[in-house]
């Protein structure tokens, strides 16, 4: 086994909690689980590094340690995509952030690796999000909201991810509320998974006094294992 990318719809989506959710989850089944933000932006300031609020999160719901070098190489604090973000300050480089993940990867037995915003997200002037998870060899699991308008940004984030050779395990679709549910929310998931042909591996429910910027994981595992099918991402990734 290696991992799982999580990749995203958009910008604010929630794959933070799913990636984090779903590492807790693994965690507590006895598995060796390891997380990486490879590439984050709107950094904050930890031990004087800047780290993505997101890897301090992810770290915490998997209970390891925060090593900023190895889960979050590289970190901008423009809240920005990296390309803009990274103006006068070291560019991403990917045979680095490959090199950190063939290290966690020895450590741990899985390893839930976590996109920055949607999937064509330009890292540097040279390198895209696509080439990334290309290289470190991941499925890819996307997560979408279940609101108005992600029939769209879902089916088109799977199409430019087969297109650019990726292997889409599923996806996800997230902020589900039973007391506001509308037609659309109870239609999307299954509209997406058979226009995308794509398997529906969850949906998680909104989170109780969850907030990633200040790392307060409220009931983050606790709604990922109720909604996701962890057992056959584990499974796949066994197999693969």
């Amino acid at each position: 086994m290696s991992g799982i990318f999580i990749i995203g719809t958009d910008t604010g989506i929630g794959k933070t909690v799913v990636a984090a959710g779903l590492a807790g989850v693994i965690k507590l089944e006895g598995v060796n689980v390891g997380v990486m933000k490879p590439v984050g932006t709107g950094g904050v300031r930890f031990n004087d590094r800047l780290v993505s609020p997101d890897a301090l999160f992810m770290c915490a719901a998997a209970g390891v340690p925060v090593e900023p070098e190895l889960v979050n190489p590289y970190c901008y604090e423009l809240p920005a995509a990296p390309l803009v973000a990274s103006r006068g300050n070291e560019p991403v480089n990917l045979q680095a952030i490959k090199e950190r993940f063939d290290t966690l990867c020895k450590r741990h037995d899985i390893v839930v690796v976590e996109g920055v915003g949607g999937l064509m997200v330009p890292l540097s002037d040279e390198l895209m999000l696509p080439e990334l998870i290309r290289a470190l060899n991941l499925p890819v699991l996307v997560v979408a909201r279940i609101t108005l308008g992600t029939i769209n940004h879902s089916l088109l984030t799977i199409q430019c991810a087969r297109a650019a050779g990726l292997n889409v395990a599923g996806f996800v679709m997230n902020h589900y509320q039973k007391d506001e549910q509308r037609p659309v929310e109870r239609t999307n998931p299954s509209i997406v998974s058979k226009l995308g042909n794509i398997a529906l591996l969850g949906i998680v429910e909104h989170g109780e006094r969850i907030d990633v910027d200040s790392c307060r994981l409220g009931n983050t595992t606790e709604i990922v294992r109720r909604g996701v099918d962890w057992k056959k991402i584990v499974t796949m990734l066994r197999e693969t």
